[in-house]
């Protein structure tokens, strides 16, 4: 094992939190570096609990849970990262950032999520794309095949572009250029953010995340049976489908056959996947293109769902 992942595991996830510049107060964290949770007067509990032995910890907010190597990983990249690739080089060069040991300052590493007050403002502000009349929407729709009765996205319609609320994380420019939005969700269906979409298909740029906040171990999920499930809460279905970003994540809630979950990962945050606490008995399958960006999109996805068994399956067989 390398010298330096040694070194951060005999550190403890309470070695970790100090380098995170996290606070602490014996076997207790905040904030949580997943849901940002912080401690209410009223709730005696830790918002995040560590373990006595120093080897693992919780947070009795959202869920999460893992070792020091996991605190770390969710702190600097929003997700828990496998423990070989690009996500796990950057918690090698951080931890070794200024030499091993524990004598660093503290240094704070958050994840940034927007106001929760001012997110769901924004959602509540949508309205089916059925009942909004935007004139590039129905093209948009019908090019993609999608049915404006039964898109699972919000529009934030012409009515709110001219009173914007003064969001700076989603100005009124943005509610104009990308007015088709749709909510994402940590890994324990924790309502976090929100992904937009231009339709325009002229426009330079297609979609985009709130400005000045992480997008990284992000979800899209159904809202019959995905969210459900990320909360640990019961369900019928027996299926989960995973796929990839806004539009395919669009088009499979649409067309899914009955008791399929469908997920949606954002770019970069296929590690969320091993949050849950996934139903027995669930079959897994990962739906992508046939070349090579859909290989390596399909391992991440099976790497993160192991040892679970997850098959491919090509998007136009649905």
């Amino acid at each position: 094992m390398q010298d330096w992942l040694d070194d951060l595991k005999q550190a403890g996830v309470l070695g970790v939190a100090a380098r995170l510049g996290l606070r602490q107060k014996k076997q207790r964290l905040e904030p949580c570096p997943v849901c940002n949770a912080e401690r209410s007067g009223a709730d005696k509990r830790p918002t995040v609990g560590v373990r006595r032995d120093n080897k693992g910890w919780k947070c009795h907010s959202c869920g999460a849970t893992g070792d020091a190597v996991d605190l770390a990983s969710f702190a600097l990249i929003g997700c828990k990262a496998g423990r070989a690739g690009e996500d796990f080089r950057k918690i090698r060069a951080w931890w070794l950032e200024d030499g091993p040991g524990l004598s660093w300052e503290p240094t704070q590493y958050e994840v940034s999520r927007p106001p929760a007050e001012e997110l769901h403002k924004v959602l509540r502000a949508c309205r089916r794309p059925n009942e909004v009349n935007l004139p590039a929407l129905p093209g948009f729709l019908a090019k993609r095949g999608f049915d404006p009765n039964k898109v699972a996205a919000g529009v934030l319609p012409p009515q709110t572009w001219s009173g914007w609320f003064g969001i700076d994380w989603w100005p009124r420019l943005w509610a104009e250029q990308f007015p088709l939005v749709i909510p994402a969700f940590t890994g324990t269906g924790k309502l976090v953010s929100m992904h937009g979409r231009s339709i325009d298909d002229s426009a330079t740029r297609k979609t985009t995340w709130p400005k000045g906040h992480d997008s990284g171990g992000l979800l899209f999920a159904d809202s019959r049976y995905a969210r459900p499930m990320l909360r640990n809460q019961p369900t019928d279905a027996d299926t989960l489908l995973v796929v990839e970003g806004l539009t395919d994540y669009l088009w499979a809630v649409q067309t899914a056959p009955p008791r399929c979950a469908i997920i949606g990962i954002a770019s970069g945050s296929a590690a969320a996947l091993k949050l849950p606490k996934w139903p027995k008995n669930l079959k897994f399958y990962v739906g992508c293109d046939p070349d090579a960006a859909g290989d390596a999109y399909a391992v991440k996805v099976a790497e993160a769902l192991s040892p679970h068994t997850c098959r491919r399956l090509p998007l136009h067989i649905l």
